[in-house]
């Protein structure tokens, strides 16, 4: 989304790593020295408000006095335990592979 039309949409302050419990479906930012392990999930808000003066303008609404709404959308991706897990390569981070790998009994 150009930031010229539609302002700051996505912050470094709307990104948060935590976890996902998806028993209650609620996430939790992780926090200094948490114990609860590694985090499996992050959280994205994407917002336009008139504190960033780009609010989403209406058009027919203007006659009667409103000229913007405020949207704020949130979406946590979660890194869920599936059967790969188990039978496949798993990374937490860069995987690069190459034409000389070799494949074993196990993949």
């Amino acid at each position: 989304m150009p930031e010229s039309r539609y302002g700051d949409v996505l912050s470094d302050a709307d990104i948060l790593v935590g976890y996902w419990d998806p028993v209650t479906r609620t996430f939790s930012p992780m926090v200094i020295n948490d114990t609860r392990g590694i985090v499996n999930a992050v959280k994205v808000t994407t917002r336009q408000d008139s504190a960033q003066n780009h609010g989403v303008g209406t058009f027919f609404l203007r006659f009667a006095g409103f000229y913007e709404f405020t949207i704020a959308t949130d979406s946590v991706v979660t890194m869920l335990e599936e059967r790969c897990y188990f039978d496949g390569l798993i990374a937490a981070g860069h995987v690069k592979l190459s034409t000389q790998q070799n494949f074993l009994d196990e993949y």
